[in-house]
């Protein structure tokens, strides 16, 4: 770890001191000069520092852990936006048709919540009340995977009543992965080398492909030289263009004899309930607020493979600030999913535990 600014200066006035037998006063000639070659010091301390750490993938960040990955043939998952479409509806009709051009922003209520735009023109013609309209995240990230009924909001509204709602959950919104979550990978490829007879080689193959949020290999399946790859996208299926292509990659680099088929995962719609008992002097409005958000934050980090867990929903519920008891009531136990299907949470519902 480099050394502060205070560091250096305080050793150079001491240095100076041991020599001269002078003390150095701060607003001294000789106090500003060393003050300012520690600065100097201090920077390219600093730089060393940084520099040491990019040149390990324990420590490295950034564009440097990128290069890492690249020697192990990985490479970064990118992020990726949510979209789905809303529901804009006039509270009368009008005797014109009214424009939403495309561009027009719609969030949350929650405040600094998620943008959306719609992407093409619509109208809401002369004697109609509403119109559908496509919208994709302004930025890439699970904060634009929002559940029916959270779009409730528009931004430099064409008109004065104007409501907006989505029917349906906006999906396929995906956060860019993490130092942490690609040094991980990196570091457990130099355990396991990743050729075509590990489950490390199918798994960074198939996590290369754009649109593939989730994998998971299954060697063995169908007996010895047999290997099972179960891809998904975010919360979603694959489409089957981008399921071939992933098999005629693995065909063309897997061994010989090793018989590889990849596998589209399908999608289990998932409702998840819970009672929430708040603490004194707490609101439950925003208590509720805070514990849907939370339990949400968990569910980003459920892995294909992995069991739900009534426990792990519990614990992120705790985590909000306010709750003083916690019951989930869906799933009522742990669910397994299988290999080859994805949890696509529709809803999370938070009632009072006091009522």
């Amino acid at each position: 770890m480099s050394k502060s600014l205070e560091d250096f200066y305080a050793e150079m006035c001491q240095s100076y001191q041991n020599e001269t037998q002078n003390p150095v006063y701060g607003d001294s000639d000789t106090g500003i000069k060393l003050r300012a070659v520690a600065g100097q010091l201090h920077a390219i301390d600093t730089a060393i520092d940084f520099l040491e750490r990019q040149m390990s993938a324990d420590t490295a960040a950034g564009s440097a852990l990128d290069n890492f990955a690249s020697e192990r043939g990985i490479k970064r998952r990118a992020g990726a936006k949510a979209s789905g479409s809303v529901t804009f509806t006039l509270p009368s009709a009008l005797w014109y048709s009214l424009q939403i051009p495309a561009g027009t922003f719609c969030t949350t209520a929650a405040q600094n919540g998620p943008r959306l735009l719609t992407t093409q023109d619509v109208s809401i013609e002369i004697g109609s009340l509403s119109a559908d309209a496509p919208v994709e995240a302004a930025a890439e990230g699970y904060a634009g995977n929002l559940f029916a009924g959270d779009i409730t909001q528009i931004i430099d509204t064409p008109l004065a009543g104007l409501m907006v709602e989505n029917t349906q959950n906006t999906e396929g919104g995906a956060d860019s992965e993490s130092d942490e979550s690609l040094r991980g990978r990196i570091l457990e490829s130099y355990k396991s080398l990743s050729v075509s007879y590990n489950s490390g080689f199918y798994r960074d193959l198939a996590l290369s492909f754009e649109g593939v949020g989730t994998c998971y290999v299954s060697p063995r399946a169908r007996g010895r030289g047999t290997v099972d790859i179960y891809v998904g996208g975010h919360a979603s299926p694959l489409p089957p263009e981008t399921i071939a292509a992933i098999q005629a990659r693995i065909d063309t680099e897997k061994e010989i004899n090793v018989d590889a088929h990849v596998i589209g995962c399908t999608v289990t719609d998932t409702e998840i309930k819970l009672t929430v008992v708040n603490k004194e002097g707490y609101n439950f409005e925003p208590v509720a607020a805070a514990v849907k958000e939370a339990v949400k934050s968990y569910l980003q980090t459920h892995k294909l493979g992995e069991s739900l867990r009534v426990a792990a929903i519990t614990a992120a519920a705790f985590n909000a600030e306010g709750v003083h008891n916690v019951k989930v009531v869906l799933p009522a136990a742990d669910v397994w999913f299988g290999f080859d299907s994805i949890p696509r949470f529709t809803s999370i519902t938070v009632t009072d535990g006091y009522n």
